[in-house]
């Protein structure tokens, strides 16, 4: 390993044990988004400049003001050494709680084989939390000048991203330090993808992907017989299937256990095909708020000189892919 990558693996780890430390916060984002926004090490496969920007507004049916995302992600290749420079802006509105988290991240693409890679990315920076004091129903006699409601902390995020021939595979985390809960002696959770390529021809490609969101959160039920019953938020599965028709269109759905039916379109415009848009709209399938709609877009534009599709091959097999998988995971 050059130094580089000795540098990044050494904070790498450095996070992982002070993350079990220090208490934190995760991202509130209530539901699966796209893994750039998660993973510092996702975008390291790009060979080029890109900017992403995702906005969600979860049960917009209920009748109630639900939570709200509005993120924007870039990443910037440095030289010929594998490094990536990148971004991440989250704002999120969940009731009456503001979050804002910026990232700055630096990524390395390690080769392991002729058909082996692996990523890592680790960054830094803050996040705000803040409530709504106006929207607040409460006792004449409290007195919440006397309350931190707002509070800024620094944040660290820390991700892995390996891809071996057609499969590919992701996991990451994230830790707000936070001077008021020391009690807390572990990750708060874990975002993860694992998934396989398959080039039928040209023309389609299809990709079955199991994304993963699991955050250490405690939960009161109530039973049928009015007891309160302490347990934790069951994690969040979501499998998908999604087809790229002839290098344009990626059409898809997903099934999130207990929450939703997804339904993904996007296209990819221009000669090289810089712009992507897409369109994302959840079936709520579960019970409570969960049973409602969720709809989102996003828009990508990667600043690309050329097609980046290449010939390559992996286990003796000649498929059509980008060098590596990078081509169909965006």
């Amino acid at each position: 390993m050059n130094r580089y990558t000795k540098y990044i693996s050494v904070l790498f780890v450095c996070l992982v044990w002070g993350g079990q430390a220090f208490s934190q916060f995760e991202l509130s984002v209530p539901a699966i988004t796209k893994q750039e926004f998660f993973n510092p090490a996702y975008n390291s496969y790009k060979e080029y400049v890109s900017l992403n920007v995702m906005s969600r507004q979860q049960w917009y049916n209920a009748g109630v003001d639900g939570p709200k995302v509005l993120a924007a992600n870039a990443y910037i290749p440095l030289g010929k050494r594998a490094l990536g420079l990148g971004t991440t802006i989250v704002s999120e509105e969940v009731g009456l709680r503001s979050v804002n988290t910026f990232y700055l991240s630096l990524s390395k693409k390690l080769r392991l084989g002729t058909d082996a890679h692996l990523a890592l990315g680790v960054g830094m920076g803050v996040q705000g939390e803040s409530y709504d004091r106006k929207k607040m129903i409460h006792y004449p006699e409290v007195n919440f000048n006397r309350v931190e409601l707002s509070q800024t902390n620094p944040a660290f995020t820390m991700g892995m991203m390996a891809m071996v021939s057609n499969f590919f595979m992701g996991i990451s985390s994230n830790i707000t330090v936070s001077k008021n809960d020391f009690d807390y002696k572990y990750l708060t959770g874990f975002d993860g993808t694992i998934g396989m390529v398959k080039a039928v021809n040209e023309d389609f490609v299809y990709k079955l992907a199991l994304v993963s969101k699991y955050y250490i959160q405690n939960q009161i039920k109530a039973g049928q017989d009015g007891k309160l019953d302490n347990g934790y938020v069951s994690p969040i599965l979501d499998l998908s299937f999604h087809c790229f028709l002839f290098s344009s269109i990626w059409l898809g759905t997903s099934h999130r256990l207990n929450e939703a039916q997804t339904f993904t379109l996007s296209a990819r415009f221009g000669k090289v095909k810089k712009i992507t848009v897409g369109y994302t709209y959840e079936k709520g399938i579960g019970s409570g708020l969960n049973r409602y709609d969720t709809q989102g877009i996003f828009l990508s534009y990667n600043f690309l000189k050329k097609s980046s599709r290449k010939k390559a091959y992996f286990k003796k097999r000649s498929v059509l892919y980008d060098t590596p998988l990078s081509e169909y995971l965006y």
